[in-house]
């Protein structure tokens, strides 16, 4: 039976790693003895994994988000406690999370007062548990108040399906003389099944000013305000709140001091007033991005309407090396509106002040961000990227994620890596270029790239099965799930197809099995000693062989399998049956 075959290689391959013996540390291997038992030391611990990785860029009154996660190594199972020190006055901070055994994520919520002075501060996230401590320095960027930014008051928790809304104010600043009234159209849109009864108000008037609200409908109200004779620029909260969630929304009005009339003597026919110029105001975040050659980051451009009929405007950049790429989406926008700006950096390293002009009805208006490139080029994964269009799609992210955070996380992935990317980049760049161009061959790359992202997310899924194991332990078990699920799904149906077309007699005889185990076993302790050694060359040579054996031997054994079972449900079966009699 082919069961028996599949067994006897999985016996086969468990009792070569039985008999090794490993003394491993933290950094790596750092001996290789022979003995009766597979035995990985080393000592318990765990270490820090933030997203984002350096700077948290936040508003004035609003709040950002780290995520951390706790990883544990070598068997490390105690309470991990969390903390962050050295913000700046006027902020406050939680975790979502703490006091848990790794692995697990929590959300570091940090909300920022108003009165917080622009600027980025330094300061740490520690985790300490089990005698053992990791603390990372990290960056909190605080920005000027933007008119229209929205300020959850709720610390994020997990993804969930809660009802909630979103409230928005249109325009988002405007000027009255004084005694005048100043209309905002307020605008809620029901998230997760939300509908519920928003009530509004809003704070920050002066004494003299009064407001007031009408109900156009469901999901839009009129806010009304009545300025007195207290003049000047004031900042106002509009506050939407239904079933214990609350959502703000900054906006700003000016009341003006009312123009004297001065009486005239004799009748004459009233000018119209001469029409205010047009005029916007301009504003990019994050004011910072922090990449690595061949990465790519997006800026948000917001262009608020302040006077004047509204005019389209266009944008240009400036101050990017000439291997760094541009666009933005839309192209042209009418203010109030937003645009993004996608920046992917070249291979030049350094620092650039990265320069947005908006241009239109005369008036120009420029903004500027840093950009921060240093270390070294990451590999793209180009037909993918030629397959769903961008960089930044959920399936490329979901690829370059599983090669960073799972394969070259270990001195064997890596290598894996190096000797993988001399083959793939060979000849990947044509296919891409020709996916590029036909829309067809897009479809079929989609098709065909499906089976590959469903495999990897089952192979991670399990990984927490591997999370107190060694590193290169653990890289190996996933490496070989994925070899075989990615071999059965992609082989075995062409090879069944060929099989029943044929209908040639097949045997696998004890040689047949020998050989297998044979080349399955050379893979792996060859594999072993390289990573012992620290022999680059023998590392990608025999984990290349282990790879490709793996895909190859358990498919062709299911393709035989099912073809056999087929013939045989025809009552014509042409196949015979492996022996597995060793005679």
């Amino acid at each position: 039976m082919h069961k028996k075959l599949v067994n006897t290689l999985l016996i086969s391959i468990v009792l070569i790693t039985l008999s090794t013996n490993f003394s491993v540390s933290p950094k790596g291997f750092e001996g290789f003895t022979y003995g009766s038992n597979l035995l990985f030391q080393g000592e318990p611990t765990f270490r820090l994994n933030i997203t984002p990785p350096n700077v948290l860029t936040v508003a004035q009154g609003s709040m950002g988000v780290f995520t951390v996660t706790v990883i544990p190594f070598y068997g490390f199972r105690e309470p991990v406690h969390l903390e962050a020190s050295g913000l700046p006055s006027g902020t406050t901070w939680s975790f979502s999370v703490n006091d848990e055994a790794p692995m697990f994520t929590s959300k570091l919520a940090i909300n920022v007062e108003d009165n917080v002075p622009v600027g980025t501060y330094e300061f740490k996230i520690e985790a300490s548990g089990g005698g053992k401590k990791d603390v990372r320095k990290v960056y909190l960027t605080v920005l000027p108040f933007l008119p229209g930014s929205i300020t959850p008051i709720t610390t994020p928790t997990s993804p969930s399906v809660t009802p909630d809304f979103t409230l928005h104010v249109y325009p988002l600043s405007k000027a009255v003389y004084q005694g005048e009234k100043a209309s905002f159209d307020v605008y809620m849109t029901p998230k997760g099944g939300f509908s519920g009864e928003v009530s509004l108000s809003v704070s920050g008037l002066p004494a003299d000013a009064t407001a007031s609200f009408h109900r156009i409908s469901s999901r839009k109200s009129k806010m009304e305000i009545t300025a007195g004779q207290t003049t000047g620029t004031f900042k106002l909260r509009v506050k939407g709140q239904s079933n214990g969630v609350i959502r703000y929304v900054y906006i700003s009005l000016e009341i003006k001091e009312k123009p004297v009339e001065t009486p005239t003597i004799t009748a004459t026919t009233p000018q119209p007033k001469p029409p205010m110029p047009f005029n916007f105001s301009l504003y990019i975040s994050p004011k910072q991005a922090l990449l690595k050659p061949g990465e790519t980051t997006a800026f948000t451009i917001v262009a608020t309407h302040l006077s004047g009929e509204p005019r389209e405007l266009s944008f240009e950049v400036t101050g990017l090396p000439p291997d760094f790429t541009y666009s933005f989406s839309p192209e042209k926008i009418t203010p109030t509106g937003t645009v993004t700006l996608t920046v992917t950096a070249g291979s030049t390293t350094g620092s650039f002040a990265l320069n947005v002009k908006a241009m239109g009805g005369g008036v120009i208006k420029t903004v500027w961000a840093l950009i921060k490139v240093s270390g070294e080029t990451k590999r793209k994964c180009v037909i993918a990227t030629a397959t769903y269009g961008s960089e930044l799609s959920e399936e490329v992210q979901f690829l370059r994620s599983f090669r960073d955070n799972y394969v070259m996380s270990s001195y064997a992935g890596k290598n894996f890596m190096e000797a993988f990317n001399s083959f793939y980049y060979s000849f990947s760049p044509y296919i891409a270029e020709a996916i590029e161009r036909n829309m067809f061959l897009k479809q079929i790359a989609r098709a065909c790239i499906y089976p590959l992202i469903l495999t990897l997310k089952v192979t991670s899924s399990l990984s927490g099965l591997f999370v107190h194991m060694n590193g290169e332990v653990a890289t190996l078990a996933l490496g070989v799930s994925a070899s075989v699920l990615l071999g059965i799904i992609y082989l075995t149906p062409p090879e069944t197809l060929i099989l029943l077309v044929l209908k040639k007699k097949k045997s696998v005889k004890r040689k047949h099995v020998k050989t297998l185990v044979l080349i399955v076993s050379l893979a792996f302790v060859g594999l072993i000693a390289g990573i012992s050694v620290k022999s680059q060359l023998t590392v990608k040579i025999f984990s290349s062989l282990l790879v490709l054996t793996l895909i190859f031997v358990p498919a062709s054994l299911v393709s035989l399998e099912i073809t056999e079972l087929i013939l045989k449900g025809e009552g014509k079966s042409e196949l015979e049956r492996p022996n597995f009699s060793f005679k």
